[in-house]
């Protein structure tokens, strides 16, 4: 990889002005699904498949030229070359789905037990993260992401795309991260009204 980065960086930076906003989306979003793979930007991805394609159109055009192969040998390499990067890093979200279905009915369990203990939801969270033997686990990583988007205030945003990194497991912790935010914003406006009322009635 660091062989090719340069290259790669400077198609990169050729494509920056293209109008591809959706097919940046739909790269990025990839990309996100595989844990921000190898740091790449939709960009990056773009270019590395462009000059996948263009090494294997070189060896398509070679073993032409030495076995008297079709063209059309060519063109299925060259199409070949191009969508081998976005196949590794589909093939890192998938393995990164099946750590996480593994990890998870475990960890709402756990999540589940904290805030039954009187956590809130983030605070379980951040128990789970904390108390992993693994901090390179894919799960532990994912919790840490949320972590960190919720200290942002990016909240419902974030459950969302953590619900859609994984599967139907991810998506009811979501859920229940929804609901125990919820009753958490709950509490405090009961808190809050209880408290104007103590407030008032002192004042009467």
């Amino acid at each position: 990889f660091k062989t090719i980065e340069p290259a790669m960086r400077l198609v990169a930076g050729w494509l920056e002005g293209l109008p591809i906003a959706k097919a940046r989306q739909k790269l990025q979003q990839r990309i996100t699904y595989a844990g921000d793979y190898l740091g790449l930007s939709a960009n990056d991805l773009l270019a590395l498949s462009i000059l996948s394609a263009v090494g294997m159109a070189f060896v398509g055009i070679f073993m032409s030229y030495m076995a008297t192969l079709p063209v059309i040998i060519t063109i299925f390499l060259v199409g070949l070359g191009f969508y081998m990067p976005v196949m590794s890093v589909d093939s890192e979200a998938q393995e990164r789905f099946k750590q996480v279905n593994r990890s998870l009915p475990t960890a709402i369990d756990l999540a589940s037990l904290c805030m039954g203990a009187g956590l809130d939801f983030p605070g379980s969270l951040r128990q789970i993260v904390e108390k992993s033997s693994s901090k390179d686990a894919v799960l532990v990583e994912e919790f840490g992401r949320i972590l960190q988007e919720l200290e942002l205030g990016r909240v419902a945003e974030e459950l969302a795309r953590a619900s859609q990194r994984g599967s139907q497991a991810l998506t009811s912790l979501a859920q229940l991260g929804r609901a125990a935010l919820q009753l958490d914003q709950e509490l405090l406006l009961d808190s809050s009204l209880e408290g104007e009322a103590h407030r008032h009635l002192g004042s009467t």
